[in-house]
């Protein structure tokens, strides 16, 4: 990932990624489009036709916390002063531009509780700056488990791994091992596969002899000499790494299972006219209904849920979410529609909700219920089996979340038995109080 739509983007980490048959996203700060140092409209198409993602930054890189949420819809005529202008503003000025911004990367890595909510209302995911890696300047040697994106992945608490100025290649490289591995078996061996890593660079320079202003020179990377004064110029980062960096995952960690994507490849894409990503099976529950060719499929709600369309759904298509009201003990859901599935492959099954509107629960969770082929191997036959997938709590005592309104609900799924040809996923609440917002109802082949 590349921050800040910094020229070098085009100029240096383009061509330097395709030598080695990779891509990155590039999140653009849109105010900054045209500046001296950072990338035209014309250059960022460029990078958008040759298979980078293109992301936000949000309109001038302010921090999106403290700053105020403001209202909907935002003035997106007037500088930005709240975060929704911030947020939906630039996603807005990119698609005006020919772009689908997939994804948000907050600025200096500010964000809050009321932030993450309007997020995942405009974007498919969104990206902080937190690097557990990091500590006083060294390589944490647990710093493993804190520092990797587990699978499944969830979409609104990225972690990320900092290529800065300061840091040798040979460090950056021992950080990744720490990110998928315990650090003695890399790279020796394919990593546990439960794992994914974020590296994020700024701007890139063509050699390490071009010392960013403020910083210390090359000699001093990776001793405690190395200073920088300006905190932007602090994750410049030399080409000649980033080619060596890049060749080092090719012929050393790719032949061992470890795969180079896009963010919008690990989570698969849902938006409506977007290139499938690569590798890719995803079957649609009830998101999506306003596809182009789509069957609205009825969702089911089970026992006596009140359900419809909610207007508080989660990108990338808000406007078809769901809701389910829930007032008494009992299991309240909502179901997809059916979704065929292969005994052999193994799934992501997901969903998001928003917690905001409930005030208690005993537990919210995404089960699959299993079916065989109907009479002549057409349509849902007889149930099989359910199973439950993932499920999370309401702020309270011995939440995790607390505080944190976006939920995924995310869990590895394989069909029970070779008879399963047919899935359905459900959202339910268990002796709810509250509105449940449901939406990104899919299942995902690995």
């Amino acid at each position: 990932m590349f921050d800040d739509g910094w020229q070098s983007d085009v100029t240096l980490a383009w061509p330097t990624l395709a030598r080695h048959h990779f891509s990155g996203a590039s999140y653009v700060v849109t105010a900054w489009m045209g500046a001296p140092g950072h990338l035209s409209w014309t250059e960022l198409g460029a990078l958008d036709a040759s298979g980078w993602e293109i992301g936000s930054h949000t309109v001038d890189h302010a921090p999106l916390a403290p700053m105020p949420i403001g209202t909907l819809p935002p003035d997106c005529a007037v500088a930005p002063t709240t975060a929704t202008q911030e947020l939906l503003c630039s996603r807005e000025f990119l698609r005006d531009a020919g772009f689908e911004p997939y994804g948000i990367a907050y600025p200096q890595g500010a964000y809050n509780a009321d932030t993450v909510r309007l997020a995942a209302g405009s974007y498919f995911y969104a990206r902080g700056f937190y690097d557990p890696t990091i500590t006083d300047a060294r390589v944490d040697a647990g710093a493993h488990v804190a520092s990797a994106n587990l699978v499944p992945p969830s979409r609104y608490d990225i972690r990320v791994i900092q290529a800065r100025w300061c840091d040798t290649l040979e460090q950056l490289e021992a950080r990744l091992c720490d990110a998928f591995y315990d650090a003695a078996r890399c790279p020796a061996a394919a990593p546990p596969g439960d794992r994914w890593g974020v590296v994020v660079f700024h701007r890139i320079v063509a050699s390490d002899a071009a010392t960013p202003p403020g910083c210390t020179d090359a000699s001093t990377r990776g001793t405690g000499a190395c200073r920088c004064v300006d905190a932007s110029e602090a994750f410049t980062w030399p080409n000649p790494d980033l080619d060596a960096l890049a060749g080092w995952v090719e012929t050393t960690l790719a032949p061992r299972d470890v795969r180079v994507a896009r963010p919008i490849d690990v989570f698969g894409s849902s938006t409506a006219g977007a290139v499938a990503p690569r590798g890719v099976e995803r079957n649609v529950g009830v998101d999506q209904l306003d596809l182009p060719g789509a069957t609205i499929a009825p969702y089911v709600a089970g026992r006596t849920t009140v359900a419809g369309r909610s207007r508080r759904g989660i990108a990338p298509t808000a406007e078809t979410g769901l809701f389910i009201a829930a007032s008494a003990r009992g299991r309240r859901y909502v179901r997809s529609r059916d979704m065929t599935v292969v005994p052999e492959r193994t799934y992501i099954a997901e969903a998001t909700v928003d917690v905001a509107q409930i005030t208690s629960a005993r537990s919210i969770g995404l089960y699959v219920d299993e079916y065989v082929a109907g009479d002549g191997g057409v349509g849902v036959g007889t149930w099989v089996s359910g199973r439950l997938i993932a499920t999370t709590c309401v702020d309270g005592p011995g939440c995790a979340r607390a505080g944190q309104s976006i939920r995924d609900l995310t869990g590895i799924y394989t069909p029970t038995s070779a008879l399963v040809e047919h899935a359905r996923l459900q959202v339910f609440v268990e002796d709810g109080i509250g509105t449940l917002n449901v939406d990104n109802v899919s299942l995902r082949a690995l």
